[in-house]
Order: structure tokens, then C-alpha cells, then sequence
């Protein structure tokens, strides 16, 4: 019951559809779970987002710098 107040609760500000967006990131394994019942209520696509070498498949990888440090 509380997990779907949360899911309900996260959707309910976008399923009007006056947010225009794609795809919805899922961050680490948080993220894997909620933004895969977010995609499914909303019915967008989904990236997953993970450390390196973290990730069960073949991924896309892209790197970038900051002022103080380089992501991977």
C-alpha cells in the first residue's frame, strides 16, 4: 500500500501531460526500482544509470569534466 501512495504520488504531477519529457533515468538500484514503476504508470522509456562495471549489460558510456574532477 505505501509503495503504491509513493508511485501514485511521484506520477500524479506528470500524467496530465503538461510536462513534455521522453525518458525517465533511473539512478543506481533505487532508482532501477521506482523509475521502472514510474516508466510503466507513465508509459515512457527508461535509462538506467549505474557505477561502472555495475550494470548487467552491454552499456553506453560518457565521460565529462567538471571544475574539480572527471566523471566516468
Amino acid at each position: 500500500m505505501g509503495f503504491r501512495l509513493v508511485i501514485d504520488n511521484f506520477t500524479q504531477r506528470y500524467i496530465k501531460g503538461d510536462i513534455n519529457f521522453d525518458i525517465i533515468v533511473g539512478i543506481e538500484a533505487r532508482g532501477f526500482i521506482i523509475g521502472g514503476c514510474i516508466v510503466y504508470t507513465l508509459g515512457k522509456v527508461s535509462c538506467l544509470s549505474g557505477k561502472w562495471g555495475k550494470l548487467p549489460a552491454e552499456v553506453v558510456r560518457h565521460e565529462y569534466h567538471l571544475e574539480y574532477a572527471q566523471i566516468r
